[in-house]
């Protein structure tokens, strides 16, 4: 079913000024919340963590780079002033992570990302 813009302004503006009666106004809350879960599923995977030297201080502006081990494909990305990096949906695999600052060794790690 199709519903037209003036006709969603109008039930919006019935609910603003209270004059759909509660049934009516929980069933079309009920609506726009399982339409916004619905929207908001992914198929990806999120590796995410903080980077620190070996006595624990954070160390920002790494760049961390994220290689999918099956497809070589690879994602960049630099840490924060905090230390964090994030990368968000990521096809589901095994991937090396590499860390990259001047001034300290390269290092390599193995990561599974899954959904």
């Amino acid at each position: 079913m199709k519903i037209s813009p003036s006709r969603v302004w109008r039930i919006f503006h019935a609910v603003v000024k209270g004059d759909l009666d509660d049934a009516v106004a929980r069933r079309l809350s009920l609506c726009l919340v399982c339409s916004t879960l619905v929207s908001a599923q992914s198929t990806g995977g999120r590796i995410l963590g903080r980077v620190a030297d070996s006595s624990g201080a954070v160390l920002g502006d790494v760049k961390v780079t994220a290689t999918n081990e099956a497809t070589g494909i690879a994602r960049d990305t630099k840490t924060n002033t905090s230390g964090d990096y994030v990368f968000l949906e990521l096809p589901v695999g095994t991937y090396a992570l590499s860390f990259d600052l001047s001034g300290f060794k390269t290092n390599v790690r193995r990561m599974w990302c899954w959904t």
